[in-house]
């Protein structure tokens, strides 16, 4: 901990962060590829703490099928590191998990070790015993803790808990009795190269969509948190008040969407593409008149509104998790309706498309608002202060 100590001390003697002092810092989640809202902010986070001088090592869970997807955390001085990971569960699986980790543990001595997901700090938390580590823990999600879980988070190893909402941390302190001064928020950020207004909606070219078509889209997974029920309530009262409107649905497929018990409504059917899966996530954004999101619970904030007020795109939203930080109500980014109400997100979402100069207005605030809150280095900056804030702790303790 020699480093954590000289920067520590550099940090009180200064009364701010040494900027340019380098610091080991061990991210670790238990994802496999980079197809997920937590890995992409992952992944733009220990690129831009490269970029000021850190040493950053980053693990994911071991997985040669989505090799393809770290192309560029390979290319960066990240040092990519893949680990044998499994469930917390007693299981001998789970066993060499966390003796791998413990060893990476003490080959490297990291002066912070930053973890994302709950899983990750369920293996971090008997990976680390007897060790003299820092944790830092990623809390994305408004699911109440219970009794056990709760105890994860307030073990004194756990300097700090970023709640990517305020949404989140009051979640946190009400059902995990955690002391909010432990809790910063950092919100999550956009690519802001790739997520911009200036993105070709091309998606309508490939799918022979007008320019002046309307189309209503739906980007993220089938999970019953989702409220795909609502969603497609949502769409058929759309359907029938406009009846050109066009919808796409991407991130799932029609065998799933079968299987969890969201059966494509016969009334919007043909007017319905689904996408399982796209790689130009701010194309699809551009090409919507508007996005629906229709999250019932365990929401943060969701990483697609940010995507789509980076694009400029108007929203409407349940008012789920933190969602209502970042769209405020017909004054910035789009709508936000009742959660579980069908006709509320329909009748907005029917508003913006009758008033397509409001819509945009709203959009244009939702970009400007997530340009100045939202983006890599803003986080980067905040994160950093989070460590610094640990360090200094530490040193003085």
């Amino acid at each position: 901990m020699a480093r954590a100590i000289w920067v520590g001390y550099a940090w009180v003697l200064r009364g701010s962060y040494f900027r340019y002092s380098s610091l080991k810092i061990l991210h670790l989640i238990a994802r496999e590829s980079i197809r997920t809202g937590g890995s992409r902010q992952l992944e733009r986070l220990v690129i831009e703490l490269t970029r000021r001088g850190h040493e950053v090592i980053a693990g994911f869970a071991d997985n040669p099928q989505f090799r393809g997807d770290f192309a560029r955390l390979a290319e960066s001085p990240v040092d990519l590191r893949f680990l044998k990971l499994a469930p917390f569960k007693p299981t001998a699986a789970c066993l060499a998990a966390i003796k791998a980790i413990r060893q990476l543990l003490i080959e490297e001595r990291p002066d912070i070790v930053h973890v994302h997901k709950g899983a990750m700090l369920d293996l971090m938390t008997f990976a680390g015993m007897g060790l003299d580590i820092n944790i830092v823990a990623n809390r994305g999600m408004t699911a109440p803790l219970n009794a056990i879980n709760s105890v994860k988070y307030r073990r004194p190893k756990v300097k700090r808990i970023i709640a990517v909402a305020q949404a989140v941390k009051d979640v946190l302190v009400e059902t995990g009795r955690i002391d909010p001064a432990k809790i910063p928020v950092v919100y999550g950020s956009v690519d802001t190269e790739v997520f911009h207004p200036g993105v070709e909606p091309t998606l309508r070219l490939e799918m022979a969509i007008d320019a002046n078509q309307e189309v209503v889209g739906y980007l993220g997974s089938a999970s019953a948190r989702k409220g795909l029920n609502y969603l497609f309530d949502s769409m058929v009262m759309i359907a029938r008040e406009r009846p050109q409107v066009r919808f796409v649905l991407v991130g799932v497929d029609e065998k799933r969407l079968n299987q969890r018990g969201f059966p494509i409504p016969d009334e919007i059917r043909d007017r319905l593409t689904i996408f399982a899966f796209r790689e130009d996530v701010a194309n699809c954004m551009a090409s919507f008149n508007v996005l629906l999101f229709s999250g019932i619970r365990n929401e943060g904030l969701t990483g697609t509104l940010r995507e789509a007020c980076a694009v400029g795109t108007p929203v409407v939203t349940s008012d789920v998790g933190g969602n209502a930080e970042l769209i405020v109500d017909n004054k910035r980014g789009g709508r936000v309706t009742p959660i579980g109400d069908a006709a509320a997100m329909a009748q907005a979402c029917c508003d913006l498309l009758e008033e397509p100069a409001h819509a945009a207005e709203l959009g244009r605030r939702g970009h400007e608002w997530v340009s100045e809150h939202m983006n890599a280095k803003i986080r980067a900056d905040r994160i950093e202060q989070v460590y610094a804030d640990v360090l200094g702790e530490t040193v003085g303790s």
